[in-house]
């Protein structure tokens, strides 16, 4: 599994499953992209403030074996 990393901004951010969040967010390379924040909603300091609508990140994208979803 590759992973990339990418600069990006957080467009939505929605509640996926009881720990998760769906992350959606455009990139210059391959424009609008959804990913799984995993752990997002327990973890106070991995993803701190940056899932906060408009922010410009960076994320570590790592495809997933099924679907067209991202893991963050």
């Amino acid at each position: 599994m590759t992973s990339r990393q990418t600069p990006a901004i957080v467009l939505q951010v929605r509640d996926y499953g009881e720990a998760d969040r769906l992350v959606n967010f455009l990139t210059p390379d391959a424009g609008r992209v959804s990913g799984v924040a995993k752990h997002a909603k327990k973890s106070r300091r991995r993803f701190a403030n940056c899932l906060d609508p408009l922010n410009r990140v960076v994320f570590h994208l790592s495809p997933r074996a099924k679907g067209d979803l991202e893991f963050l």
